[in-house]
């Protein structure tokens, strides 16, 4: 497996363990995602492809790191840790980019 299949990976499990915080705190306080797009403004579609990890469903990460921020925030789910580690890897990913130029 290449670096860039690795870091592809990584980043990929990363997006599914956010996701699976999120769906799970969802159905445990018994919102329907329907109304939960309602009140966020955020695309049913969007809502579920972050509950599956999904993030190649959306055209640039700024709009879903926005999402799930918003999204874990109204459901009062922490993923400063996913975060954290989101952007460290995104970080060291940039690092050996610039040092392979």
């Amino acid at each position: 497996m290449s670096d860039l299949e690795l870091s592809d990976y990584k980043k990929e499990l990363i997006f599914s363990e956010i996701g699976l915080k999120i769906s799970k705190a969802r159905k445990l306080s018994r919102k329907k995602i329907d109304t939960v797009s309602k009140i966020l403004k955020i695309k049913t579609s969007n809502l579920l492809a972050i509950e599956d990890g999904q993030y190649t469903s959306f055209s640039d990460e700024v709009y879903l790191k926005g999402f799930i921020k918003c999204y874990a925030g109204y459901l009062g789910v922490d993923i400063s840790g996913e975060l954290n580690a989101l952007y460290s890897h995104e970080k060291e990913k940039g690092d050996k980019t610039q040092k392979v130029n």
